[in-house]
């Protein structure tokens, strides 16, 4: 699968920022690192709606415990939409432990200097690029 292709046309929406990897606009929102990050669909294994929920129910009390600031967020291609959480103030590498513990394949990480999608199993870039 073309993953590239997938993610530099995939949208996220925090708030009223909508924004895509190669288009960052002007807003408050990057002033500070953050990651999107969902429990939705682990593994790339397509769940119901239901299961998808309960599993971000799941993440978000573990962000709760962390006492990480966060916002509901969108991540959106096309017709497919995964409910998500923009979380602040975590390194790239907490931001990977987070994918790996909710089984996700990537992360999407944005770092003030640099921004890119992470395969979280490899901590590899599979697109990334600096500012």
């Amino acid at each position: 699968m073309d993953y590239i292709d997938l993610y530099k046309r995939n949208h996220f929406k925090v708030g009223d920022v909508d924004f895509t990897f190669d288009d960052i606009p002007n807003a408050p929102l990057f002033s500070t690192s953050f990651v999107i990050i969902t429990a939705w669909n682990p593994e790339n294994t397509t769940l119901s709606e239901l299961e998808n929920i309960q599993n971000n129910q799941r993440l978000e009390k573990v962000l709760e415990s962390m006492g990480k600031d966060f916002v509901p967020a969108l991540g959106y291609l096309d017709k497919h939409s995964e409910e998500s959480y923009c979380v602040f103030k975590l390194d790239l590498q907490q931001a990977l432990d987070l994918g790996k513990r909710f089984h996700q394949f990537s992360i999407f990480y944005y770092g003030c200097d640099f921004l890119g999608y992470y395969e979280v199993a490899t901590s590899q870039p599979i697109l990334e690029r600096t500012l």
